[in-house]
């Protein structure tokens, strides 16, 4: 699940007659929620899965911000109010249960009345330009926050991050780093130190709350991109 910039060129061609006249071209930036893989296929999603959308501008005050679907798979941020320099929203995930050996989506009902459930939620934090305030917690149900400009960290080397659940730091966060690499799991002061790759980067840290057979997912998203 990625946020990126799309600059859409809209192009008008037309013969010069009365009609014609009242056309206009127009290129506008906005920002895109997708989910799926990066660099690989989106899934489709209902807008009414985000929550809790807000942004800061260059300033680090509160910028008002709109959604609007963009067909299936993208939900479009914009701001009347200038270029956010981030952007913080939630995306529930929904219900599934299991089936035999495999977890399938279910309502809300199915779950209640299943035995083993798993129902999760991203929250997310993408950086678009940096300001000394996103190095502190929002408060929110989990995140991970960065304590210096990732665009600041050479290449290869670690971005100290915390994680925090609630404005508290929160140990026990596991950040996956590809198969066969080792997890890097938060300690107790919430830390730990994530490489910096180039060019756009999505770090999720996750927490399973297990209480009987019903797992609840907080997976914080970090994204931002490195030149």
């Amino acid at each position: 699940m990625i946020l990126r910039h799309l600059s859409a060129i809209i192009l008008a061609w037309g013969l010069v007659f009365a009609p014609a006249a009242a056309h206009e071209t127009w290129a506008e930036q906005v920002i895109l929620i997708h989910y799926g893989e990066p660099g690989g296929p989106l899934d489709s999603y209902k807008p009414e899965q985000i929550r809790d959308l807000s942004a800061i501008g260059g300033d680090g005050a509160a910028l008002a911000v709109t959604a609007r679907s963009v067909g299936g798979s993208a939900v479009a941020v914009s701001s009347p109010g200038g270029d956010p320099a981030a952007v913080f929203y939630a995306m529930q995930l929904g219900h599934y249960v299991i089936t035999g050996d495999d977890w399938k989506p279910a309502t809300a009902e199915a779950a209640a009345n299943a035995a083993k459930t798993w129902t999760g939620a991203f929250t997310a934090t993408s950086i678009l330009a940096w300001h000394p305030s996103l190095a502190q917690p929002r408060g929110r149900s989990i995140e991970l926050v960065p304590l210096a400009d990732p665009a600041s960290v050479p290449e290869g080397q670690p971005l100290q991050l915390r994680a925090f659940r609630d404005g508290k730091p929160l140990a026990g966060v596991t950040v996956h780093r590809g198969e066969g690499v080792p997890p890097l799991v938060s300690d107790a002061a919430g830390d730990l130190a994530v490489p910096v790759r180039k060019g756009h980067q999505v770090i999720l840290g996750n927490l399973d709350v297990v209480v009987g057979g019903r797992t609840t997912g907080h997976i914080a998203v970090l994204s931002f991109h490195h030149p």
